[in-house]
């Protein structure tokens, strides 16, 4: 894919009407009237089904999730579209090599989410929620799977803006291998993003890295900017000590690449002079690969100017390119995504 997918913006709120179970059909490309990348179910969990609650979708059928499988007895929340306190999904990105991401509630206004960088996920293991490597819930080791630190990211409170009874204003980006989401419940800005490394260093000083390192998750998802490396989160596995993973959530991030001043339209309170460039992550210091590009985060761009006030977000266009961007906090670089320039976004 070219460009970035995008999920229009989209006012929900409610178990029933939540952002993920729409979120989930707009990955697969079964939303009912916005185009998604095509990722694939891997494995759903009910809590409340009254028969199955651990299914896997029909074999050749995983882009729907209205399946044989999971529209058997019409009884199982994702086929719904209506989620309880303790479901969960999983889908395989398009990547090649493909990786695997969790999705989850953990609470009427709770979200939670993983990545599993080399798509180890094993289906129809213990029925069990959250699933995890120690509960038999088809998890690999924590090693292999990019937690903030050694949890789920969990995005939760009230006015949250990624909840499920709460109402809010979403949108998202998505590709074969990325995916960014923003949630504005009108009175916070919360966003997250999980996706690769474009041009990711595979060799320092001798060792190759594992391919798991080309896999990068945000794991603070109420600091929307770029200013802040710690907030990645990041798994380090080189080719001399592959069977112990480095899990990186305290990376060197820094963007670059000047493009000049930008006159914005829209929404939002950037100044008129400020540029949008890659971000790259850096590693700190840590052995031998001391201050490593590791490489560019793809379908992100960091905003550079101020801000005014504590929320801004809008569009505009750079050398004929259009952008959306969006930002929390006052004085630091927003964030900003490719807009193809219509769809109402944000």
């Amino acid at each position: 894919m070219a460009d970035p997918l995008l999920f229009k913006k989209q006012v929900l709120g409610g178990a029933g009407t939540g952002l993920l179970p729409q979120l989930a059909r707009w990955l697969i490309n079964d939303h009912a009237s916005i185009t998604g990348p095509g990722w694939k179910i891997i494995e759903a969990y009910d809590d409340d089904c009254p028969t199955t609650k651990l299914r896997q979708p029909t074999s050749g059928d995983e882009n729907n999730m209205d399946n044989a499988a999971f529209s058997l007895n019409s009884d199982f929340g994702w086929h719904l579209d209506s989620l309880g306190t303790k479901d969960w999904i999983v889908l395989e990105s398009l990547a090649d090599p493909a990786y695997q991401v969790v999705f989850g509630s953990s609470g009427s206004t709770s979200l939670y989410y993983c990545m599993l960088p080399y798509g180890d996920f094993t289906p129809g293991m213990a029925a069990v929620s959250p699933p995890s490597y120690t509960n038999g819930g088809g998890m690999p080791p924590a090693s292999r799977v990019l937690y903030y630190n050694t949890a789920y990211v969990t995005i939760t409170g009230w006015n949250h803006v990624i909840s499920f009874d709460i109402s809010g204003t979403y949108y998202a980006f998505a590709d074969e291998d990325t995916l960014g989401v923003i949630g504005d419940s009108g009175a916070s800005l919360r966003w997250l993003y999980i996706g690769v490394l474009e041009d990711y260093r595979s060799e320092a000083n001798g060792a190759s890295f594992d391919i798991g390192s080309r896999c990068i998750m945000y794991c603070a998802p109420d600091h929307v900017h770029t200013n802040d490396g710690s907030y990645w989160g990041y798994i380090l596995s080189w080719s001399n000590s592959p069977e112990v993973p480095i899990q990186l959530s305290s990376n060197n991030m820094e963007s670059c690449s000047y493009h000049g001043p930008v006159d914005w339209s829209g929404e939002g309170g950037l100044t008129s002079e400020v540029g949008i460039s890659p971000v790259y992550l850096f590693m700190q210091p840590l052995n031998l690969y001391e201050h490593s590009l590791l490489g560019r985060i793809k379908n992100l761009y960091s905003v550079s100017g101020k801000t005014q006030g504590t929320v801004s977000y809008g569009r505009g266009t750079l050398d004929g390119r259009s952008y959306a961007f969006f930002v929390n906090t006052a004085y630091h670089q927003a964030v900003a995504f490719k807009w193809d320039g219509s769809t109402d976004i944000p």
